[in-house]
């Protein structure tokens, strides 16, 4: 079975839905039977410091651009069995690819008035 893996978190924060994709790799590469693969599926480009306007360009590429255009294109590609998002969802994969999200923290849906209006919107 090949998973692919959406690893964008890696690339845009030290929080914990980063630490948990790190762990789950680590588990993948430790743990996982020998016809189990994981590709990992992201714009390899950090985006951790809080300088503008560089952090709100790379942002906009990464989900108005990459996201919806290339990001299938390589799911697609590593011919994936599965798709997991372990922290965001708005990569959608090929039809024909089943799609897992993991889903962390609810406080956007309960408390959405504390949130940015660009993440209530993206977090839809």
């Amino acid at each position: 079975m090949n998973v692919a893996l959406d690893t964008t978190a890696t690339f845009t924060s030290r929080a914990g839905a980063a630490r948990y994709i790190r762990g789950l790799q680590r588990g993948f590469e430790e743990l996982a039977p020998d016809d189990f693969r994981f590709t990992p599926i992201a714009w390899e480009v950090e985006n951790l410091e809080y300088r503008q306007p560089a952090r709100m360009l790379k942002t906009m590429f990464r989900e108005f651009l990459w996201a919806p255009l290339r990001a299938p294109a390589m799911i697609r590609d590593s011919r994936a069995d599965l798709f997991h998002s372990p922290s965001n969802w708005f990569i959608n994969p090929p039809s024909r690819v089943p799609h897992v999200v993991t889903l962390h923290d609810l406080a956007l849906l309960r408390f959405p008035e504390r949130f940015r209006p660009w993440l209530r919107h993206s977090g839809r």
